[in-house]
């Protein structure tokens, strides 16, 4: 068992807290959009909600609320990827899974540039008592939720083989990190055999100049293995029961909206001012057919819309009725790659 924190303890790492929560207020405000729109400010008429200007995307001018919306998980590419664990873990009670594409173990880097290179390059340093002590140390001050809700999640890791920004090891110790807060080996899945570099793995992505699947990289940081990433994640996350995904199926670009997410932000929260949502054809016709949100969170120099629209989530969100929630960052300084 555990010790107990002492008082100085506690003291100086509320301290710490307080001064280093830029990603916790993120992730209340990501937490907030998901709610809002799975429909705790009731229900509201889609059709009404688009707003008709002229412009490259319809805008919501409110979020549309989904009465029966129920299930939420989230997923991300690289610093998109830290931050669904980041939220999947400290919003346990509500999410209910995570796939994690590249990413690291949970607040490896904890605000501190020192521990990149430790967090990138030798996750298996790391011992996972100091994981377990934060933990203990977050749910004392009820930074996140009880972390009795984890088992019953699904969590699906990958990493390609031919990625230098970080290594595999970072994975297996997620991986390690669920098991030891009881996740079921059954619940993980874990993919290392992708020959993908520090990019996310979509085979909607036809831009044959910028695809290539290798070590080497490209903005806007897709590229195309041949293998469907997102549909495996999701479908190994989501469940198996009456999941679609049929070949060569192509989702309508018409489905994807902006959102303007100043509402739930502020400066410090450093996220953009619109965000995207996918909302199926079948969904805006009857709202009730929707009842899973998935919020996919782009990775570093991603915030354009080439990441909703080619890392492969429309085409599983079209065929099997789920809403793909988009939330976007801002632009920061030039040591920030509009990461979260």
């Amino acid at each position: 068992m555990r010790q107990p924190l002492e008082n100085t303890t506690r003291l100086s790492f509320h301290s710490n807290i307080i001064n280093n929560n830029n990603n916790i207020c993120r992730l209340v405000v990501v937490v907030l959009i998901a709610i809002i729109v799975v429909g705790f400010f009731g229900s509201s008429s889609l059709v009404n909600a688009i707003n008709q200007q002229e412009e490259e995307y319809k805008t919501l001018d409110n979020l549309p609320s989904f009465s029966k919306l129920k299930n939420l998980t989230v997923s991300g590419f690289g610093a998109g990827a830290s931050m669904a664990i980041m939220m999947q873990v400290a919003h346990s009670q509500k999410v209910g899974g995570v796939a994690s594409f590249s990413g690291l173990p949970y607040y490896c880097v904890k605000n501190n540039m020192s521990r990149l290179e430790t967090c990138f390059k030798h996750t298996e340093k790391i011992p996972m008592s100091e994981f377990m002590e934060m933990f203990d140390k977050f749910i004392y001050f009820n930074l996140i939720d009880n972390l009795d809700h984890l088992p019953s999640h699904k969590i699906y890791l990958q990493s390609g083989s031919k990625d230098k920004s970080l290594t595999q090891q970072a994975a297996l110790k997620s991986k390690e990190m669920y098991e030891t807060l009881g996740v079921p080996k059954g619940n993980i899945k874990t993919v290392l055999d992708i020959p993908s570099g520090h990019s996310m793995v979509s085979v909607d992505y036809a831009n044959a100049e910028k695809n290539q699947c290798g070590e080497k990289i490209k903005e806007p940081y897709i590229q195309n293995c041949g293998f469907d990433l997102v549909g495996d994640a999701l479908k190994f996350v989501i469940g198996e029961d009456n999941f679609v995904n049929e070949a060569n199926f192509v989702a309508s670009a018409e489905n994807l909206f902006k959102i303007d997410q100043r509402p739930f932000d502020s400066e410090r929260h450093l996220m953009g001012d619109f965000g995207y949502i996918y909302i199926p054809s079948a969904c805006q016709k009857d709202e009730t057919k929707c009842k899973h949100i998935h919020v996919a969170f782009h990775g570093c120099d991603q915030t354009g819309d080439e990441f909703p629209l080619y890392s492969g989530y429309n085409r599983i969100a079209e065929q099997n009725n789920i809403v793909v929630l988009y939330p976007r960052t801002a632009v920061q300084d030039r040591f920030n790659p509009h990461a979260w």
